[in-house]
């Protein structure tokens, strides 16, 4: 993944950059390396450029959010639910749910929140990013919120972290 982040930088190509670094930046976080996904990510976003790449901000937002900066994660999941990716919006919605329930949101809060998940999850096709939203129901949820995540689940691979999440 560097070497593709070295060779777009040298290119000029500044969505192949941000494609190989939002690649880069979610491996760095299956492996627990959240602060180097946070200090490359908020450098490889700091720079002025009117293309914004959702995944890469997102898998910048989820390595913030597990290192405890709710502000900075919230600010940048706002920003990809806001953008044209209908699968990085639905797996913002499920992060904004938990960061509204670590922030110790209301029940109002946070059936608003449960309602923005299944809005988002009835816009994407790709059941990865639905899963992984639906933790945040299953986590956070009330009773009838969890049994209808639970009835949403598939009996399809997923990637072994979300695999752990959801066992």
């Amino acid at each position: 993944h560097e070497e593709a982040l070295a060779i777009a930088r040298r290119l000029g190509a500044r969505a192949a950059e941000l494609e190989a670094a939002g690649n880069w930046l979610f491996c760095l976080g299956e492996m627990g390396r959240d602060a180097d996904v946070a200090r490359i990510g908020l450098q490889i976003l700091a720079r002025d450029s009117e293309v914004f790449n959702a995944p890469l901000a997102a898998n910048l937002a989820y390595s913030l959010l597990a290192l405890g900066r709710l502000d900075e994660a919230e600010h940048w999941y706002r920003r990809v639910l806001a953008s044209d990716n209908v699968s990085a919006a639905c797996a913002a919605s499920g992060k904004l749910l938990e960061i509204a329930a670590r922030r110790g949101a209301d029940a109002a809060g946070l059936d608003a929140a449960v309602a923005a998940v299944f809005a988002a999850i009835a816009a994407t096709e790709m059941y990865g990013v639905q899963a992984g939203a639906l933790v945040a129901v299953l986590n956070h949820g009330r009773p009838e919120d969890i049994a209808s995540a639970r009835a949403r689940l598939k009996d399809e691979p997923l990637y072994p972290g979300l695999q752990q999440r959801l066992d």
